[in-house]
């Protein structure tokens, strides 16, 4: 099957660029707004680094295998003194880094253009 490329329009941003802004753009929201956790400990959450308490083992779930993830497994955190709010910010951190970790791993394995 064939692939039809389009063409740009006189101004337009390369498809890739505009992937790139917007993945800015979500990283900053999610790691650099105001939250109910500090933006510091979001990029340590988003870069993979250990954390202690019943907090690591969710977020390593989180990174590793978010589907066996239920209730049950929040409600540990959460009694282990965590809001919710703090362990939604935590989660959209740890997520995505993972998936900025896997995209970038597979762009490295890509050809140069």
């Amino acid at each position: 099957m064939k692939r039809r490329l389009r063409r740009r329009r006189a101004g337009e941003a390369p498809r890739q660029d505009l992937l790139g802004e917007a993945w800015a753009a979500l990283r900053s929201s999610v790691l650099d707004s105001a939250g109910a956790l500090a933006p510091s400990i979001r990029h340590e959450i988003y870069g993979g680094l250990p954390v202690k308490g019943a907090m690591g083992p969710f977020l390593d779930a989180v990174r590793r295998n978010p589907t066996g993830l239920g209730r049950p497994d929040v409600d540990t955190v959460k009694a282990a003194g965590h809001s919710e709010d703090e362990i939604f910010e935590a989660t959209l951190a740890a997520a995505l880094g993972e998936a900025d970790r896997v995209l970038q791993a597979g762009l490295r394995v890509l050809p140069e253009p």
